[in-house]
């Protein structure tokens, strides 16, 4: 028995560095538990396909903006599960042909999914698919991630947002990067045989 444990003891701690080391060689883990969100899974699994958007990608957006609170309404006026503000809603609204949403209609789940979807992949769009650029933005405004990869014009995009963004903004990338990959890990698309 004893001779037992001390190979598994050892593969144990082994396993344990290794994942220690991939966890500071990614460096971008906030370290935070993603919320439990499991209530939206199907409609932002819905909207973000109809949006050509990763359905992961977009619950962690959720998971961060506003918990999963359909009701959210944040001290700067963004309303909703992706936090829109009215004025980029109507801005998406516009571009999908359709009739801007009121404030109160912002608080629609599934209005407020299809907006923030939008936006997202127009943000994706506009930073060729990389998603930390995206994310920042979603977070921050265009404008100030233009001005980051402006001045940091030759590093990598998750390297401009280290050294340019906003702490928040820092924070937010990360934590939203991080709970897209729990769950993906948890993902009914991943478990399906």
């Amino acid at each position: 028995m004893s001779s037992e444990r001390g190979p598994r003891l050892a593969i144990v701690v082994l396993l344990l560095v290794v994942a220690g080391l991939v966890g500071l060689a990614i460096g971008w883990s906030e370290g935070e538990d993603a919320p439990d969100l499991g209530r939206w899974r199907a409609l932002v699994g819905e909207v973000a396909r109809a949006e050509s958007v990763d359905p992961d990608l977009l619950l962690a957006l959720v998971a961060a903006e506003s918990g999963g609170d359909a009701q959210a309404t944040s001290r700067a006026g963004a309303r909703g599960l992706a936090q829109l503000m009215p004025a980029t809603a109507a801005e998406e609204a516009v571009r999908r042909g359709r009739t801007p949403p009121t404030p109160e209609g912002l608080l629609d789940p599934e209005t407020n999914l299809a907006l923030g979807a939008s936006y997202l992949k127009r943000l994706l769009d506009r930073y060729d698919g990389e998603e930390a650029f995206a994310l920042a933005a979603y977070n921050a405004g265009m404008g100030r991630v233009d001005r980051w990869r402006a001045r940091a014009y030759d590093l990598a995009p998750r390297a401009v947002i280290e050294r340019e963004a906003f702490d928040e903004t820092r924070r937010y990338v990360k934590r939203v990067l991080a709970w897209r990959a729990s769950y993906a890990a948890t993902s009914p698309r991943r478990r399906a045989p």
